[in-house]
C-alpha cells in the first residue's frame, strides 16, 4: 500500500496529511502549483460527493472556492458569503484564505504567476475543468512576465511549457 494508504487522525491531522501527500505526488510529477476548483466535469451547480476534491484535500465545505497548491503553500479563493467559514475551517491547516471581490486580493492565478517561476507546471484535473477556460488560463500565463504555462490542448493535467508530458491523449 503506497502512501495513500496511510492511516488519518483527526480530521485536522487529516487536512495537514492530505496536502502533505498531494506535495509529495505534486514533486514526483514536477508539479510546481496544483489547482483544485469546486466542480464537477459538467460545471453544474451542484457538485456530487466523488468531485469534491478541494473540500476533502482542504477541509472548506463552502459551495465555492479554489484551492492552490505549491511546495510550501497553499491559497483558497472565496467570495464573501464564506468568509467566516472559511476562515474557521482553515484554522491549523497552513492554508491562506484569500477573499474574492476585495481590493487587494489577487487572483488564483496572479498569486501562481508571483509564486513560480518560469517553465514550471501547473497541474490540474482536465476532467473538472472547462476546456476553454484552461485555454484562456493558458494565453495569460504565456503573456505574463514568468511565462508559467498551464494546459496543453489535448488535455493532459501534467503540462509543462515546451516540453513533452509523455501521455499519448
Amino acid at each position: 500500500m503506497g502512501s495513500m494508504g496511510r492511516s488519518l487522525g483527526t480530521e485536522q491531522e487529516a487536512k495537514g496529511e492530505r496536502i502533505s501527500l498531494l506535495r509529495e505526488e505534486m514533486q514526483r510529477a514536477n508539479i510546481r502549483a496544483c489547482i483544485i476548483p469546486t466542480t464537477d466535469p459538467h460545471v453544474g451547480e451542484y457538485t456530487p460527493e466523488h468531485w469534491k476534491t478541494r473540500q476533502w484535500i482542504s477541509g472548506f465545505t463552502g459551495s465555492a472556492g479554489t484551492l492552490v497548491v505549491t511546495g510550501d503553500k497553499a491559497g483558497l479563493w472565496t467570495d464573501s458569503r464564506y468568509f467566516l467559514q472559511a476562515d474557521d475551517q482553515l484554522q491549523g491547516t497552513g492554508i491562506e484564505l484569500f477573499k474574492t471581490g476585495l481590493p487587494d486580493t489577487p487572483t488564483p492565478e496572479e498569486w501562481i504567476k508571483n509564486e513560480l517561476a518560469a517553465g514550471d507546471t501547473v497541474g490540474l484535473e482536465g476532467a473538472v475543468y472547462a476546456a476553454s477556460d484552461a485555454v484562456v488560463e493558458n494565453a495569460r500565463f504565456r503573456r505574463s512576465r514568468r511565462g508559467t504555462d498551464q494546459y496543453r490542448p489535448h488535455g493532459c493535467s501534467m503540462a509543462s511549457a515546451g516540453t513533452d508530458c509523455g501521455c499519448r491523449n
